[in-house]
């Protein structure tokens, strides 16, 4: 095997898919990068178990000889940036991969004696759905903060769920860590598939964060779906995605969502309220009770909502500021301020509305917050806060 390439294609395509190799003891091969170089192009193959990852470099590329090596993925980053031509050569030599660039060289061990699973999936029966790059990145990056996306193990709340019904064509796009819940929705391309497409799953966030932050804005992005398979496939004309499916069923949110009984609703500033959040939080954040546990009270009254705190081990805080367009009654919550400051940061308009909802599934009330005139975006996106306590 021997190929000449540029820096920055390899680099990207080597740091996206590694993305997607694993760091478990028990799947060392899974550690490694798959490279497999025919006489048109480079596809790297990587695979943690929950998903599985084909990039291709087509563009970039000039092959000798075609082969395959399997590499350690981080190590082969390691070395790739510390390159400073902008172009360099790869070739199989034993059992050791060479890099040459210019004068410089240098070789990676490879994997014997291992072969890398197959992670291929025929997905020609899939149904197929334009889901607008730009609009799928920017809902992932918007509601990626109600979920426990820290961690990469099967779990609904580290997931984010994506639904859609036959003859609507909006796609909704929901994280939930069962106390908080961000969504998204819009409209896919009007075609056949997605017209009767009619789908319900989730997948791990973490995984999706990394697609989200590749994406370009003009890059058409397929998802492909299948109730036989358990796996989606999310591609575009760089990589194929295969991504696992969660077993476990997502809350049923829009009933939460469209819950109509208003207890109070107000209109505030959104510079108004995150600059009191941040003075909140900041004064919370010196508590050791930490973030997760942090509580403070919010007084909605007809034209001023106060926020304020008592704590053992800090100081007391207290703020006031106007709200306007307030209707309904008087209420006083319990809040997790951090919480809210999350929900606040992901909105984009001046004036953010706020509803306070009684659920009757849950005996209690709900705070549904939203960008006025939230209908009039071609993203729609609301968020959900649970209360600790409503008076």
């Amino acid at each position: 095997m021997k190929f000449f390439t540029s820096k920055s294609s390899f680099l990207e395509a080597i740091k996206f898919s590694s993305n997607f190799s694993s760091d478990n003891n028990f799947e060392k091969v899974l550690k490694n990068l798959y490279i497999k170089i025919d006489n048109k192009e480079c596809k790297i193959y990587s695979s943690n178990g929950q998903v599985s990852s084909i990039y291709k470099i087509e563009d970039d590329i000039d092959v000798e000889e075609e082969g395959e090596v399997i590499v350690n993925a981080k190590k082969l980053i390691t070395i790739i940036q510390s390159i400073v031509s902008d172009n360099f050569t790869l070739a199989k030599l034993d059992n050791q991969l060479i890099i040459k660039a210019g004068k410089m060289q240098t070789s990676l061990n490879l994997e014997e004696d291992v072969s890398y699973p197959e992670i291929e999936i025929d997905d020609s029966n899939f149904s197929v759905i334009d889901v607008d790059s730009f609009l799928f990145a920017k809902s992932i990056k918007k509601v990626i903060h109600s979920t426990s996306f820290q961690t990469t193990k099967s779990s609904i709340s580290s997931a984010i769920n994506f639904q859609k019904d036959p003859d609507d064509m909006n796609l909704w796009i929901t994280g939930s860590d069962a106390i908080k819940l961000s969504s998204c929705y819009y409209q896919v391309n009007d075609t056949e598939d997605a017209l009767k497409a009619k789908f319900n799953f989730s997948v791990n966030a973490l995984s999706l964060s990394y697609v989200a932050a590749f994406l370009k804005d003009k890059d058409q992005l397929l998802l492909k779906i299948s109730k036989k398979s358990d796996k989606v496939v999310l591609t575009n004309n760089k990589f194929v995605l295969y991504l696992r499916v969660e077993n476990e069923p997502f809350p049923e949110f829009k009933k939460i969502l469209n819950a109509n009984q208003v207890v109070s609703s107000f209109v505030v500033d959104k510079d108004l309220i995150s600059n009191n959040l941040q003075s909140l939080t900041g004064v919370l954040s010196l508590s050791d009770q930490g973030k997760n546990n942090a509580d403070a009270n919010f007084e909605i009254l007809k034209n001023t909502l106060k926020i304020s705190t008592n704590s053992f081990d800090i100081a007391s805080y207290s703020s006031e500021f106007d709200i306007s367009e307030f209707q309904g009654e008087a209420k006083d919550i319990n809040l997790n301020p951090f919480y809210l400051q999350e929900h606040i940061k992901m909105f984009e308009s001046k004036d953010i509305e706020f509803k306070l909802l009684l659920q009757s599934a849950i005996s209690g009330c709900i705070l549904k917050v939203c960008e006025k005139n939230n209908d009039q975006f071609k993203l729609k996106f609301v968020q959900i806060l649970a209360p600790s306590s409503t008076n």
